[in-house]
């Protein structure tokens, strides 16, 4: 019997893997590092596989739960950072937060983070270092709908609906 999240970790791997592959000399100049949080917004819309892998991974990890209830909540920040702007579920974070900061493609429109933007902005970008955001999120939201196909729709992802 599969797994409940095996499609989904195995796409993270896929995802993590791409990124790797990314031309270095794009990565190596990315400003996106432990502490950095500029992203880390409130509105952060996530699909219902990615809200219960992170359950899972919280419920593994009872001392990451107890920081996360400890750490004050930021305003118009993600409610998983904790109070050194270092995510509490890392490990776990969703697709949207493993994508971001890398040169993505939206709608035949070439997209970057701000502060790596200037940092890469003279290296010559090829189709392998361009992350294309509707493939990720048709793959997504198919391995989502596998699993939950009553909830399709992204919804916030909330610390208090998490550790509910």
């Amino acid at each position: 019997m599969i797994d409940l999240f095996e499609n989904y970790e195995n796409f993270l791997k896929k995802i993590d893997e791409t990124t790797h592959k990314i031309n270095p000399e794009i990565t190596q100049n990315l400003n996106c590092q432990r502490g950095c949080s500029s992203c880390c917004r409130s509105e952060i819309q996530v699909n219902k596989i990615e809200k219960e892998y992170i359950k899972k991974y919280l419920n593994q990890n009872p001392l990451i739960q107890q920081k996360i209830s400890l750490s004050q909540k930021q305003k118009n920040k993600c409610s998983f950072l904790l109070e050194d702007e270092s995510c509490s579920i890392y490990e776990a974070r969703p697709v949207i937060c493993r994508t971001h900061g890398y040169p993505i493609l939206i709608e035949n429109n070439i997209d970057i983070c701000p502060l790596n933007a200037s940092s890469i902005q003279n290296i010559n970008l090829k189709a392998n270092d361009i992350l294309k955001t509707n493939t990720i999120e048709l793959i997504l939201a198919a391995i989502s709908e596998e699993k939950f196909p009553r909830e399709t729709k992204r919804t916030p992802l909330e610390v208090k609906e998490i550790l509910s």
